[in-house]
């Protein structure tokens, strides 16, 4: 899949909770790609695509701990939210589950 339609998907979930929040889940759903290269600049060495980003419970676990703990105006699960639909879309392509 394209990050066109992550960001669409991400954003048109986003609008109909919180229109305020689209950018953030749009660049939440992302997210799972960009960190990747974060990831393997910080580390020294290349990551392997589809690898820890893109767990779906990783994202899931994310959500929970700023839908349930700690959250600042509701950015943390707006952008989490957007990497859950990433990795939500792509499932069935993915070998991780």
């Amino acid at each position: 899949m394209r990050w066109f339609n992550h960001v669409t998907v991400a954003g048109s979930v986003a609008a109909v909770i919180d229109p305020g929040m689209v950018p953030l889940a749009m660049l939440g759903s992302t997210a799972p790609d960009w960190l990747e290269w974060i990831g393997g600049t910080a580390a020294g060495r290349k990551v392997k695509h589809r690898t820890i980003t893109h767990v779906l419970m990783t994202w899931l676990t994310a959500a929970a701990f700023f839908g349930l703990v700690w959250d600042f105006r509701g950015w943390g699960l707006a952008f989490t939210l957007g990497a859950v639909s990433y990795t939500h879309l792509t499932l069935p392509t993915s070998d991780l589950v």
